[in-house]
């Protein structure tokens, strides 16, 4: 990275608290690889100085030097480097020569770019950081989390989220058992694995490569691409004790661009379909009808009537008792107490029933073309909805598509006509007579269902 580089995005950012500690290791890791890249000119590490933490400074191969053996050269103990440190350098003075002078300008230099360093590294820390956490740590330091150091603020982070918990392992856990959803997200549901063991590993949780291989096969085994890979591969290493993971990423990986994408995925929806109720209504519905049905032929062939009259009604056809009730009905009076919704309400619903009666009698197989119109036809039988238009059946407000969808506004809902929305609303009238019986108006394909 070069030193005049403004901008240090981190991977994975430390923003979910539940993800917190598992994403530690990596970010660390990716913290590390970026400051080595930086000032690589000053130092054998680059900025690796400026954020790593003793230990992993201790650690590092250019900074350890191992024992030897004695020689007569004389005692070769081991040896770590201690870390650089750059400061400003004092100005020069009238009387310095030459020399002098372009080492100040050197030194300058050098502590320009770790002090740019250490500002895009520190920009970085901070900005992978979740609100609460950076709110905790200007909470526990008076000047704030500015008057840190990036060293010191990766020693706060490192004391919040080195040391795991239960849930953690339990997280992971899961992760790890979760299936590939999409063909297309093989590659990352790699690297997921990948970060998961190296985060068990981080937290001295080692998991051996069989139990590694095993669990990537469970969580892929839906998508049969795989299948005829996974099987060269273990007869290309039959012996199950020294099989690696990585090796075996490593070769689905390399052939995972030569497998078909349109494949159907193993077993279809049933990975994804919800549990239902149990089918129930139908059969009820049908064990109804049977009776009814039963009932009614029962009755016919006990009876015999010499005249039509002398049926009682509940012994007549079905057309015939709802004509006589469509006949004999008489509108009750309303009462001038009653509200002025109640009474609409009553007075819609009796003609309602009254010409459905009749146009189930009536109205064998012939129906009535649809009209259109601006303004309710009959307000004494017609109901207004948006959706449907006008319909002997309901209003807006009592419409189960409108209310089921929450693009059609209030307005929709308690328009009276048409013209009372903009766009206006379904201008359709539903006849009344649809072919022996009631059918929904399906505004789509502008007719009624079958």
């Amino acid at each position: 990275m070069a030193p005049n580089q403004s901008k240090l995005t981190l991977h994975p950012w430390l923003d979910a608290p539940l993800y917190n500690r598992i994403r530690y290791p990596q970010w660390k890791i990716y913290l590390y690889n970026a400051a080595q890249k930086m000032c690589t000119s000053l130092d054998l590490t680059g900025a690796y100085c400026l954020v790593a933490r003793q230990d992993d400074w201790d650690t590092h191969p250019k900074n350890f030097t191992p024992y030897r053996p004695p020689s007569p050269g004389g005692l070769h103990p081991a040896v770590t480097r201690p870390r650089p440190t750059f400061t400003m350098p004092a100005f020069f003075t009238r009387n310095s020569t030459t020399f002098e002078r372009a080492q100040w300008k050197f030194d300058k230099e050098c502590f320009e770019k770790y002090d740019e360093a250490e500002t895009i590294l520190h920009s970085a820390i901070v900005e992978s950081l979740s609100q609460g956490t950076i709110r905790m740590i200007n909470t526990q330091n008076v000047a704030g989390i500015a008057s840190l150091s990036a060293l010191q603020l990766v020693e706060v982070i490192h004391k919040l989220y080195s040391t795991p918990t239960l849930q953690d392992i339990t997280t992971v856990e899961t992760d790890l058992k979760r299936p590939l959803n999409n063909f297309e997200d093989f590659l990352d549901h790699v690297t997921d694995h990948i970060n998961h063991y190296e985060s068990l590993r981080s937290f001295n949780q080692q998991v051996s490569n069989i139990t590694k291989i095993q669990t990537f096969k469970e969580s892929i085994k839906r998508w049969p691409q795989f299948d005829s890979l996974i099987d060269a591969w273990e007869l290309s290493n039959n012996n199950v004790l020294t099989r690696d993971f990585s090796s075996f990423t490593d070769y689905l990986i390399s052939q995972y661009g030569n497998l078909p994408t349109d494949a159907k995925p193993r077993g279809g929806n049933a990975f994804n379909a919800n549990k239902g109720k149990k089918g129930k209504g139908k059969g009820k519905g049908n064990k109804g009808k049977d009776k009814q049905n039963k009932g009614r032929s029962r009755g016919a062939g006990r009876y015999v009537y010499w005249d039509t009259d002398d049926v009682p009604q509940s012994k007549r056809p079905r057309h015939e008792r709802q004509a006589s009730s469509a006949v004999n009905s008489t509108d009750e009076p309303i009462d001038p107490s009653t509200p002025e919704d109640t009474a609409s309400v009553r007075s819609h619903t009796s003609a309602r029933s009254s010409a459905s009666s009749v146009n189930q009698v009536h109205g064998t197989n012939t129906t009535t073309q649809l009209t259109s119109s601006q303004t309710n036809p009959d307000p004494s039988l017609y109901f207004y909805c948006h959706y449907h238009g006008w319909n002997l059946s309901h209003s807006g407000d009592q419409c189960r598509v409108m209310l089921n969808d929450t693009s059609y506004l209030r307005a929709h809902k308690e328009a009276a006509s048409p013209a009372d929305t903009n766009p206006p609303g379904n201008i359709c009238i539903e006849p009344e007579r649809t072919g022996g019986r009631t059918r929904p108006y399906l505004k789509a394909w502008g007719t009624y269902s079958r």
